[in-house]
Protein backbone atom coordinates (compact mmCIF):
# COMPACT_ATOMS: atom_id res chain seq x y z
CA UNK A 1 0.00 0.00 0.00
CA UNK A 2 1.34 3.46 -0.63
CA UNK A 3 -0.09 6.51 -0.12
CA UNK A 4 1.21 10.21 0.48
CA UNK A 5 1.65 10.88 4.31
CA UNK A 6 -0.30 14.01 5.58
CA UNK A 7 1.43 16.45 7.16
CA UNK A 8 0.90 15.66 11.06
CA UNK A 9 1.99 12.23 9.91
CA UNK A 10 5.09 13.36 8.70
CA UNK A 11 5.91 15.35 12.11
CA UNK A 12 8.90 14.67 14.44
CA UNK A 13 8.98 15.47 18.03
CA UNK A 14 12.16 15.22 19.95
CA UNK A 15 12.38 16.35 23.37
CA UNK A 16 16.03 16.82 24.62
CA UNK A 17 16.93 16.43 28.18
CA UNK A 18 20.46 17.76 29.42
CA UNK A 19 21.17 16.05 32.39
CA UNK A 20 24.13 16.06 34.43
CA UNK A 21 26.45 12.49 34.59
CA UNK A 22 26.38 12.78 38.77
CA UNK A 23 24.64 9.38 40.15
CA UNK A 24 22.31 12.25 42.37
CA UNK A 25 20.97 13.88 38.93
CA UNK A 26 19.40 9.86 37.57
CA UNK A 27 16.21 10.03 39.48
CA UNK A 28 16.08 13.09 37.91
CA UNK A 29 16.01 11.62 34.35
CA UNK A 30 13.52 8.63 35.39
CA UNK A 31 9.97 10.47 34.47
CA UNK A 32 11.42 11.14 30.88
CA UNK A 33 13.01 7.43 30.22
CA UNK A 34 10.52 5.74 27.82
CA UNK A 35 10.42 2.85 25.36
CA UNK A 36 10.57 5.76 22.59
CA UNK A 37 13.95 7.00 24.56
CA UNK A 38 17.59 7.17 22.64
CA UNK A 39 19.91 7.83 25.16
CA UNK A 40 22.77 9.77 23.91
CA UNK A 41 25.64 9.70 26.76
CA UNK A 42 28.04 12.41 26.30
CA UNK A 43 31.42 12.22 28.43
CA UNK A 44 34.65 13.39 28.60
CA UNK A 45 36.81 9.98 27.06
CA UNK A 46 40.31 11.78 27.97
CA UNK A 47 39.76 11.69 31.90
CA UNK A 48 39.52 8.39 33.25
CA UNK A 49 37.00 9.01 35.78
CA UNK A 50 34.51 10.32 33.22
CA UNK A 51 35.07 6.92 31.47
CA UNK A 52 34.64 4.59 34.72
CA UNK A 53 31.01 6.98 35.11
CA UNK A 54 29.98 6.19 31.57
CA UNK A 55 30.42 2.27 32.27
CA UNK A 56 27.97 3.17 35.48
CA UNK A 57 25.83 5.14 32.98
CA UNK A 58 25.14 1.91 30.67
CA UNK A 59 24.89 -0.35 33.08
CA UNK A 60 21.97 2.23 34.59
CA UNK A 61 20.00 2.84 31.21
CA UNK A 62 20.02 -0.97 30.12
CA UNK A 63 18.69 -1.96 33.61
CA UNK A 64 15.73 1.61 33.13
CA UNK A 65 15.42 1.07 29.08
CA UNK A 66 16.32 -2.77 28.13
CA UNK A 67 16.17 -3.20 24.72
CA UNK A 68 17.00 0.24 24.00
CA UNK A 69 20.18 1.02 21.89
CA UNK A 70 22.71 3.81 23.53
CA UNK A 71 24.53 5.79 22.06
CA UNK A 72 28.34 7.23 23.42
CA UNK A 73 30.03 9.90 22.45
CA UNK A 74 33.80 10.47 23.84
CA UNK A 75 34.05 14.28 23.70
CA UNK A 76 37.71 15.41 24.15
CA UNK A 77 39.44 12.81 21.76
CA UNK A 78 41.65 15.27 20.34
CA UNK A 79 43.32 15.26 23.37
CA UNK A 80 44.48 11.92 22.91
CA UNK A 81 46.90 12.97 20.56
CA UNK A 82 48.06 8.97 19.56
CA UNK A 83 45.44 7.07 17.16
CA UNK A 84 46.24 3.80 18.69
CA UNK A 85 46.21 5.33 22.60
CA UNK A 86 42.24 6.64 21.45
CA UNK A 87 41.58 3.38 20.32
CA UNK A 88 42.87 1.35 22.99
CA UNK A 89 40.62 3.43 25.25
CA UNK A 90 37.25 2.84 23.24
CA UNK A 91 38.15 -1.08 23.56
CA UNK A 92 39.15 -0.47 27.24
CA UNK A 93 35.66 1.06 28.08
CA UNK A 94 33.55 -1.43 25.48
CA UNK A 95 35.50 -4.67 27.69
CA UNK A 96 34.28 -2.99 31.10
CA UNK A 97 30.85 -2.54 29.55
CA UNK A 98 30.74 -6.62 28.55
CA UNK A 99 32.38 -7.36 32.04
CA UNK A 100 29.11 -5.72 33.34
CA UNK A 101 26.85 -7.57 31.10
CA UNK A 102 28.50 -10.52 31.44
CA UNK A 103 27.73 -9.94 35.47
CA UNK A 104 24.48 -9.08 34.96
CA UNK A 105 23.51 -11.86 32.75
CA UNK A 106 25.48 -14.74 35.82
CA UNK A 107 23.08 -12.73 37.78
CA UNK A 108 19.90 -13.85 35.54
CA UNK A 109 21.06 -16.95 35.60
CA UNK A 110 21.45 -17.58 39.16
CA UNK A 111 18.03 -16.37 39.85
CA UNK A 112 16.63 -18.57 36.67
CA UNK A 113 18.24 -21.83 38.55
CA UNK A 114 16.40 -20.34 41.82
CA UNK A 115 13.14 -20.31 39.86
CA UNK A 116 13.57 -23.76 37.72
CA UNK A 117 14.53 -25.26 41.17
CA UNK A 118 10.94 -23.67 42.83
CA UNK A 119 9.22 -25.53 40.08
CA UNK A 120 10.69 -28.77 40.26
CA UNK A 121 10.90 -29.10 44.10
CA UNK A 122 6.90 -30.01 43.85
CA UNK A 123 5.42 -26.44 44.70
CA UNK A 124 3.23 -25.21 42.78
CA UNK A 125 4.42 -23.31 39.35
CA UNK A 126 2.25 -19.95 39.61
CA UNK A 127 1.95 -17.81 36.74
CA UNK A 128 4.14 -15.24 38.17
CA UNK A 129 6.86 -17.29 38.40
CA UNK A 130 6.31 -18.79 34.24
CA UNK A 131 6.32 -14.95 33.24
CA UNK A 132 9.53 -13.91 35.17
CA UNK A 133 11.34 -17.38 34.20
CA UNK A 134 10.15 -16.06 30.66
CA UNK A 135 11.46 -12.62 31.23
CA UNK A 136 14.39 -13.80 32.52
CA UNK A 137 15.35 -15.86 29.46
CA UNK A 138 14.51 -12.98 27.27
CA UNK A 139 16.22 -10.07 28.92
CA UNK A 140 19.29 -12.86 28.80
CA UNK A 141 19.12 -13.09 24.98
CA UNK A 142 18.67 -9.62 24.55
CA UNK A 143 22.01 -8.64 26.80
CA UNK A 144 24.30 -11.25 24.70
CA UNK A 145 23.32 -9.01 21.55
CA UNK A 146 24.31 -5.81 22.81
CA UNK A 147 26.58 -4.16 21.33
CA UNK A 148 28.01 -0.39 22.54
CA UNK A 149 29.42 2.13 19.77
CA UNK A 150 31.59 4.86 21.26
CA UNK A 151 31.96 7.69 19.34
CA UNK A 152 34.91 9.67 19.31
CA UNK A 153 34.63 13.31 18.89
CA UNK A 154 36.78 16.68 18.86
CA UNK A 155 35.21 19.46 20.94
CA UNK A 156 37.55 22.15 18.99
CA UNK A 157 36.57 21.19 15.81
CA UNK A 158 33.36 19.38 16.55
CA UNK A 159 33.99 16.93 14.11
CA UNK A 160 33.57 12.84 14.63
CA UNK A 161 35.65 10.38 14.08
CA UNK A 162 34.01 7.74 11.72
CA UNK A 163 37.00 6.48 9.63
CA UNK A 164 36.56 3.32 11.74
CA UNK A 165 33.15 2.65 12.34
CA UNK A 166 32.83 1.20 8.76
CA UNK A 167 34.04 -2.10 9.63
CA UNK A 168 33.43 -4.95 11.35
CA UNK A 169 36.74 -4.69 13.15
CA UNK A 170 36.50 -1.37 14.54
CA UNK A 171 37.27 -0.28 17.96
CA UNK A 172 34.37 1.51 18.36
CA UNK A 173 31.65 -0.14 17.65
Amino acid sequence: MNRTLEPKERALTIDIYDVPGRPVCRKCIQPFLSSTSLPVLVFNISDDKSCDAVIDDVNYMRTKLPRTPLILVGLHADRILNEETRRAKCTEIQDAIKEQTKNLIQDLEEELKTFRETTTSGKAETRLIRERIAWIEKRMEELSNETTVIIPASTVTTKVNTRFQESDSSPYK
